[in-house]
């Protein structure tokens, strides 16, 4: 058993330190204990798992000790594959070993022997390698197994309701008892030589603080308002990019103000033990006023953008109200466990102590709920509903049958006595429906400077760079929302670390690294694409003798050469000025079947003789009022039949027949039910 284990030391440490082959292979003492140590780490996992009882805290700090190894020894897994391949390669050079009873030269033979010495020395390692990584991955899995049971088992565990009155004098008797014992240890430490001296020599540093502290809370919007108006001077007033920038500021100057004079309370050493983990938070819990702040104001600054079109100014100010005292419930929230990590309190008095904070919570929300938008006008709803506002409207009326459902949940299930559920659910709906009203606000800027630059202006939050933008946010908001419903910053980790793994499909495994290789392929392959197309429609084109109908399509051809030939077949079968190109399904079309019924044509250009009338649109209309059935002037045929017949009549006509009707369409949507034509036509005398 032990020449086992000191093989496998040797052997799986050749991998980890990446030695080439055995006659490099020396061990160093260093290097054996770091093997030892993974063993004994390894061997008191599977000990304390066995037990189960390690609380939540140690099993973290052993699943990271786990993890380092886990990352060593899949590094290791990749060590020599080029030398792993390079001997393979020689070896299929030799060509097929000898079969039972024969014989090959000696000295291929000795080679052949040198070189699989080598290779097994080489996979060996690894193979040793992906078994320790594959029992480190194990270890971590059942950790993480048992705290999410345990984080079940406690969020559906019931204890005393807050309701009883039984609970209410001893709860009020904790929080007085902890209030005082925060006063009297601030009284005592100040009144200590220690923190007087403290004091003294610290005094310049604690007055500089309060100064800075004061300044940033009491000039610090105003400076925000001046610097914004120096910031306009740079172009793009009216685009709302610079009340962004000044809005972000009128909150990050207070709280520096904030964070400055919490230094200066720590500088002097007067507060305690209670005091210290007390004042620790209040950073945090400033950020979460003022970022809650922040949110109602920019809901107020959209909507008078739009002249309060969807909510009033009323309900606007009354929706901030709303918002601020939401920041105050989760800051009492943060007070309540922070009050149970600092004093022993028994469960019911952290029932009674909790419930008010949630039962207000969720009043607040179903009054938030209640806040409805203004029934557009006709002429509005007409022209916005098409685009925005359908979407819009559908996920506000999802949030509001969400926020009842909440609201009247969690109250009861407080008052029940599943405190931890309703903790779970209501204050994670808080956060989760300002990080929507932040996507869509961090939205509406990066479309508003994408406007600037791009000179749309109010037109690019329409454009397919704004929706892009919002998937984007979309995806970069899922592992904020995974922590805010009860995730593990380990679970996050585990999950990326596994996605950069990668996975196997048919034999294939796809990673990030590989997609991101592609993508910045074909990035740079379609940048220089219309680099010379660029250079093609400027520059060389221009000077010849082409027709501007012949350079659209030998630019276009650049880009995709299916397009480009059948844009020069059709030109040149139907012997008119327009150039019509088409592709479905990535192949080229065929020009006797270019007007397959069932298939998308996906562009289609052409152009009509300069001094003919056009009179595309009464057609157009007779053709869709009659359900596709197309009107007897559009086809050059004698009677009327459906929009399929005539097309198909069309791309058969002679050019006697053709000049007589020339298409200028640009989309084509065909279905087995219903053919419908989305065309426009050009008619005009022949001759």
């Amino acid at each position: 058993m032990l020449r086992q284990v000191r093989l496998f030391l040797v052997l799986t440490l050749l991998c980890l330190f990446g030695l080439g082959g055995i006659a490099s292979a020396q061990l160093t003492d260093q290097q054996s204990e770091y093997y030892q140590g993974w063993v004994s780490t390894a061997d008191r996992a599977e000990s304390v798992i066995r037990a189960s009882r390690a609380s939540n805290a140690s099993l973290e700090n052993l699943r990271s000790e786990i993890n380092s190894y886990r990352e060593d020894f899949n590094r290791a897994r990749g060590a020599n594959t080029d030398r792993i391949q390079t001997l393979e390669g020689q070896l299929k050079a030799l060509g097929p070993a000898p079969a039972d009873g024969e014989t090959e030269p000696e000295d291929i033979a000795k080679l052949r022997e040198h070189l699989e010495s080598q290779l097994n020395s080489l996979r060996v390692p690894r193979i040793i390698s992906d078994e320790a990584f594959s029992r480190a991955n194990g270890l971590i899995s059942e950790i993480d197994r048992i705290i999410r049971d345990r984080q079940k088992r406690e969020l559906l565990e019931r204890g005393p309701s807050p309701l009883n009155p039984i609970f209410w004098r001893p709860a009020w008797i904790d929080v007085k008892e902890a209030s005082q014992s925060l006063i009297n240890e601030t009284v005592e430490n100040l009144r200590t030589d220690t923190v007087q001296e403290q004091i003294r020599e610290r005094g310049l540093g604690i007055f500089l603080l309060l100064a800075i502290s004061a300044v940033l809370l009491l000039f610090g919007r105003n400076w925000s308002e001046k610097g914004g108006a120096y910031l306009r001077a740079f172009g793009g007033h009216g685009s709302g990019v610079w009340t962004f920038v000044i809005s972000l500021l009128r909150i990050v100057l207070p709280w520096l103000g904030v964070v400055a004079l919490i230094a200066a309370i720590m500088l002097t050493g007067v507060p305690g033990l209670r005091g210290t983990l007390l004042i620790q938070e209040v950073p945090y819990w400033a950020a979460i006023l003022f970022y809650f702040d922040w949110i109602g104001r920019q809901i107020y600054l959209m909507g008078a953008a739009q002249n309060f079109q969807r909510l009033t100014e009323s309900k606007i100010k009354e929706l901030r109200v709303y918002i601020d005292l939401l920041a105050l419930m989760l800051i009492l929230h943060e007070l309540t466990l922070l009050f149970e990590q600092i004093e022993n309190i028994s469960d019911a008095t952290r029932a009674v102590v909790s419930f008010p904070v949630v039962l207000a919570t969720a009043l607040l929300l179903l009054r938030v709920r209640q806040i409805r938008q203004s029934e557009p006008r006709q002429d509005q709803a007409d022209q916005d509903t098409p685009r925005r506002a359908a979407g819009f409207s559908q996920l506000i009326e999802f949030l509001r049958r969400a926020l009842f459902l909440l609201g009247i949940a969690t109250p009861v299930l407080a008052a029940f006595g599943y405190i931890n559920a309703a903790e779970a659910i209501v204050f994670p709906a808080v956060e989760t429906l300002i990080l929507i009203a932040a996507l869509v606000i961090v939205q509406r800027f990066i479309s508003a400077v994408y406007g600037w630059l791009s000179g749309q202006g109010e037109a690019a939050r329409d454009s397919l760079f704004s929706v892009l933008v919002g998937f984007g946010l979309a995806i970069l908001a899922l592992p904020i929302l995974a922590l805010y419903w009860g995730a593990r910053e380990t679970d996050l980790l585990e999950a990326w670390s596994r996605l950069l793994l990668g996975f196997d499909i048919g034999g294939v495994t796809i990673s990030p690294s590989n997609f991101l290789t592609f993508a910045a392929i074909f990035a740079i392959g379609y940048m220089l694409t219309r680099l010379l197309q660029s250079g093609l429609r400027n520059s060389l084109l221009p000077k010849t003798s082409i027709d501007p109908g012949g350079q659209n399509a030998i630019v276009s051809g650049t880009g995709y050469i299916g397009v480009f030939s059948g844009g020069v077949d059709r030109h040149h079968r139907c012997r008119v000025r327009p150039v019509i190109a088409g592709h479905r399904g990535g192949r080229l079309v065929s020009r006797d079947r270019f007007w397959s019924a069932n298939h998308r044509v996906e562009l289609c250009v052409g152009d009509h003789p300069s001094g003919r009338t056009p009179d595309f649109k009464r057609g157009l209309d007779r053709c869709e009022r009659n359900d596709g059935v197309c009107p007897r002037y559009l086809g050059p045929v004698h009677a009327d039949r459906d929009v399929r017949s005539v097309r198909c009549d069309c791309t058969e006509l002679g050019p006697d027949q053709w000049c007589g009707y020339e298409l200028h369409a640009r989309e084509y949507d065909w279905s087995v039910d219903c053919a419908r034509w989305r065309g426009l036509w050009h008619r005009y005398p022949q001759g």
